[in-house]
């Protein structure tokens, strides 16, 4: 028996995977935190579980800062591509796992979200079963963004391939509409 969403049904023990990807300052971050709002709504039955791939670069980094003194540091590149390199082709697979196990520990029913990959992570999370959803934004929209949190992170995104895409260039509220729009039209394909 599955859960039915407005007309449509899903299997109850089926994870839900998604990975938002785009240019810096898109609305990557906003994305995923919409879309566990819209997925607690939809499908209450299930948990909502952060699964991001390049966690574990941005807790070293603010860990090194932290350790020297440097309060709230900037996404920093250099030493992020410095770290990435020692492991950061392992984040993948080691994502993938994590989903699996937040599955199995969940019994299935739960929305794993990254929101932020990266050409390394995409083939991993591809075979696993991830949806993968890219963030649009014009340059001029971006920008101000990224002065304004000082981001410099730079994303290597050209090998992947969206299922669905998504703008985010007006208001915040349009920016949910659409990502609820895509969650409703990927929920019954599942």
């Amino acid at each position: 028996m599955g859960i039915s969403i407005r007309g449509g049904a899903i299997n109850p023990t089926k994870p839900i995977k998604l990975s938002f990807f785009g240019p810096l300052g898109s609305g990557k971050s906003t994305a995923s935190h919409f879309s566990r709002d819209i997925f607690r709504e939809l499908l209450p039955l299930y948990w909502f579980k952060k699964c991001n791939v390049a966690e574990p670069l941005y807790l070293i980094q603010n860990y090194v800062y932290s350790t020297m003194g440097v309060q709230n540091p900037l996404q920093d590149s250099k030493f992020l591509k410095y770290i990435a390199k020692k492991f950061e082709d392992d984040l993948g697979p080691r994502c993938v796992r994590k989903a699996r196990g937040v599955a199995y520990t969940y019994q299935g029913k739960v929305v794993c979200v990254n929101s932020d990959c990266r050409n390394n992570a995409y083939r991993s999370l591809k075979d696993d079963g991830f949806i993968f959803i890219k963030v649009r934004a014009k340059l001029s929209v971006r920008s101000g963004r990224i002065i304004e949190r000082g981001d410099v992170t730079i994303a290597g995104i050209d090998q992947i391939k969206a299922d669905y895409s998504i703008s985010n260039n007006g208001s915040l509220s349009q920016f949910k509409i659409s990502i609820e729009k895509v969650i409703k039209k990927i929920i019954p394909k599942l």
